[in-house]
C-alpha cells in the first residue's frame, strides 16, 4: 500500500513540474509533428536528387529537366517553326519543339501499311543538338558574328553561375541523405523519454544548407537566367518566352521544405527535465 502510494506521489509530482505529460507535441501529436519532419526530409532529398541531374550531360536528360528553357519561334514567308533551348549546369540542348526525347527510330524503307519489313534498316534520327558551356564560350566569337551581335553573350556569365551551383546541388543531396538518416538513427526523437542533446543537432543540421547555399541559387536566377531572357528579347528580337526549368524549381522547393523542417523541429519541445528518482530506490526507502 505505502508503494502504491509512493507511486502516485511521484507521478504527481512529475505533472506539477510540467513532465512529459503535459509537453507540446507529447504522444501523437508529437509523432504527428515528427512524421511530417520526416516526410518532409524525404521529399527534399527526392527533389535534390532531380535537381543534381541537371549537370547530365545526356541530351535527353538535359532536355527532361532543364534548370532553364527557352521556347523560340521562328517566322520567314510563310514558313513558321519553334524551337526548345534547355539549359542545365551542363550546357544547352536545342531541339524542335514538343519533342520528349532526343532520338527517335525508323525503318527504311516501310511496306505499304506502314510496317517495318524483316530486311528493312532501322535508322537512328538525332533530333537534338548539344553543347557544352566551355564549349559555348570558346565558340563565343563566331556565334556573336552568325547572330550580328556586338555585346558579349550570355554563355559566359552561366558557364560561371553553373559551376558555382553545381557544388551547391550536390552538396544539397549529401546533407538531405544525412539529415534522413540521422533522423531515423541516432537523433531520433519519437521517443520523448530519450529526447536529450538531440534538438539542437536536427535544428542545425537542417537549416544550415539553406543558409550556405541560398547565395549561389539566388546568383544563378541573377546571372543566367536573367541574361538569358535579355539575350533573347532585347538583343535577337525573337518570339520567345523563357521559363525556370523542374530542375532550378526542385531545388528550390527542397530548400523551402527543409525551412518548414526547422520550423517543425522548433515547435517539438525536446526532454530538458533531469531523470526523475527510481521506483526501486523509493520503495526500498
Amino acid at each position: 500500500e505505502k508503494l502504491e502510494q509512493s507511486n502516485g506521489l511521484l507521478e504527481t509530482a512529475v505533472l506539477l513540474r510540467g513532465g512529459p505529460n503535459r509537453l507540446l507535441g507529447d504522444g501523437d501529436a508529437r509523432k504527428g509533428l515528427l512524421g511530417c519532419d520526416m516526410c518532409l526530409m524525404l521529399v527534399g532529398l527526392i527533389l535534390s536528387i532531380i535537381a543534381v541531374l541537371g549537370m547530365s550531360s545526356d541530351e535527353t536528360t538535359v532536355k527532361r529537366v532543364p534548370w532553364s528553357r527557352v521556347e523560340v519561334k521562328f517566322s520567314a514567308k510563310q514558313l513558321s517553326f519553334k524551337l526548345d533551348v534547355d539549359l542545365n549546369l551542363w550546357g544547352v540542348v536545342i531541339s524542335p519543339s514538343k519533342n520528349q526525347y532526343c532520338e527517335y527510330y525508323r525503318c527504311v524503307p516501310v511496306d505499304s501499311n506502314g510496317r517495318c519489313p524483316w530486311d528493312s534498316t532501322l535508322v537512328a534520327i538525332d533530333m537534338c543538338k548539344g553543347m557544352s558551356w566551355d564549349d559555348l564560350d570558346d565558340n563565343q566569337p563566331r556565334l556573336r558574328q552568325s547572330l550580328n551581335s556586338t555585346q558579349e553573350l550570355f554563355y559566359n556569365d552561366c558557364k560561371k553561375a553553373s559551376k558555382g551551383v553545381s557544388a551547391t546541388a550536390i552538396t544539397s543531396v549529401i546533407t538531405s541523405f544525412a539529415a534522413v538518416i540521422s533522423r531515423c538513427t541516432c537523433n531520433n526523437r519519437f521517443d520523448f523519454a530519450r529526447d536529450r542533446g538531440k534538438k539542437l543537432v536536427l535544428l542545425i543540421s537542417t537549416i544550415m544548407p539553406v543558409l550556405t547555399n541560398i547565395e549561389a541559387i539566388s546568383q544563378y536566377g541573377a546571372q543566367c537566367q536573367k541574361n538569358v531572357r535579355g539575350f533573347y528579347n532585347d538583343e535577337v528580337e525573337l518570339d520567345s518566352s523563357v521559363e525556370l526549368g523542374p530542375g532550378y524549381i526542385c531545388i528550390i522547393i527542397s530548400f523551402v521544405l527543409n525551412f518548414i523542417a526547422f520550423i517543425v523541429q522548433c515547435i517539438v519541445k525536446g526532454n530538458t527535465e533531469e531523470p526523475g528518482p527510481k521506483l526501486d530506490s523509493i520503495s526500498k526507502a
